[in-house]
């Protein structure tokens, strides 16, 4: 890599790094990661200020000047709040500057959860100032306790600061209020934060005759070509069977021949005389496809479809099928001899009962007399 082009790449990326910080926004406060754990009282409505911090960072100071456009709190409880900008004198007091409308805090949670809240805002503020927030006597869930911790110390104004130079009562240790707000540049000093809400930093608001510039993109990276690259060459004529052309590349790779394949022959049709009916059966029907000695595909013979019920002539027209003639109606006084009814054979008639002889009784047949009585004392054997 040449020199040239590593210092191209250090400038553009020093302007990147540089751009960065001053167009960001910039969060002050805290984190919110902690959960509002920690109650307080308040008579009435008090200002809170977060006073010290772990490793001795600002609290809650403004960097730069600029406008607030956003602002949140997280709590356990509800009530109305309300996010106030104090500005500390040189005799320890402080005094309110500015303040946002107030909010109220009414979602619901489970027990022993919190909520966090954000809120828009459009505050002006200046270098040095600090954020605070101003509370009921029921939103005082805005706490996290780290007990005897004295890197974090909160202060309480009670009743809430005004416009007048107040001093806080004093600091209480291990304790974090958890707020924080959102910072953005305000180049044209219109109140507006150059990110969120101005749709043209370069020129105030108040001045809507004068257009608004277009932006200046930075101009695009261009490597520069080094001792090491160079430029390349047409290759030299090529003379073929379509004329000469120029080489567009590799080398077309010559066509391979394929292999010869081997066929197996047709294989006959086998007719097995040993079946059981006596009929010859037929073999195994050759495959769809098979390949002769020369190489082409023979395709078997296919049976030609049956013809239709309506055929063509050979000039062209159709002729339709021949339809069966009706026979004629015939009355039903002319009936041929073979047209007559079967005549219904009848059963034979059923014999008469028998009499019976023996209770039958004729005039002219005599009743047998009755046989004489048996002699006392024989019995026949």
């Amino acid at each position: 890599m040449s020199r040239t082009l590593v210092a191209t790449l250090l400038c553009g990326l020093a302007l990147l790094l540089g751009a960065g910080p001053a167009s960001a926004a910039v969060t002050v406060g805290s984190s919110l990661r902690a959960r509002a754990d920690l109650f307080t009282r308040c008579d009435s409505f008090c200002t809170e200020l977060q006073v010290a911090r772990p490793g001795g960072l600002p609290a809650a100071t403004i960097p730069s000047d600029g406008v607030i456009t956003r602002w949140r709190v997280r709590a356990a409880t509800q009530g109305l709040v309300r996010l106030r900008i104090l500005q500390p004198l040189e005799d320890g007091s402080y005094v309110a500057v500015a303040e946002s409308d107030p909010q109220v805090l009414q979602r619901g949670h489970a027990p022993g959860r919190d909520v966090i809240y954000e809120f828009a805002a459009r505050i002006p503020v200046r270098e040095g100032d600090q954020i605070a927030l101003d509370r009921d006597r029921r939103a005082g869930a805005v706490f996290h306790s780290y007990g005897s911790d004295a890197s974090y110390a909160t202060a309480t104004f009670a009743p809430v600061l005004g416009d007048a130079p107040a001093v806080p009562q004093p600091p209480a240790a291990g304790r974090e209020l958890l707020l924080n707000a959102d910072l953005e540049r305000d180049a044209d000093h219109d109140g507006l934060g150059d990110e969120s809400q101005d749709s043209c930093p370069q020129v105030p608001a108040d001045t809507p005759d004068v257009p608004c510039p277009p932006r200046e993109e930075p101009p695009p990276v261009v490597t520069p070509v080094g001792p090491g690259t160079q430029t390349g060459t047409e290759g030299p004529t090529v003379t073929g069977e379509g004329g000469p052309s120029r080489p567009t590349g590799r080398s077309p790779r010559p066509h391979s021949r394929a292999p010869k394949v081997r066929h197996s022959p047709r294989r006959p049709v086998v007719r097995n005389e040993s079946h059981r009916t006596g009929r010859p059966v037929r073999g195994t029907p050759p495959r769809r496809s098979e390949r002769t000695r020369s190489g082409h595909t023979q395709h078997p013979k296919v049976r030609p479809a049956p013809p239709r019920r309506t055929e063509r002539r050979p000039t062209g027209h159709a002729q339709e099928p021949k339809k069966r003639a009706t026979p004629p109606h015939r009355s039903p006084e002319h009936v041929e001899p073979h047209a007559r009814k079967p005549t219904r054979r009848q059963d034979p008639p059923r014999p008469k009962g028998r009499r019976n002889r023996r209770h039958a009784t004729h005039p002219h047949v005599k009743p047998n007399p009755p046989k004489p009585p048996a002699p006392p004392g024989f019995e026949p054997h």
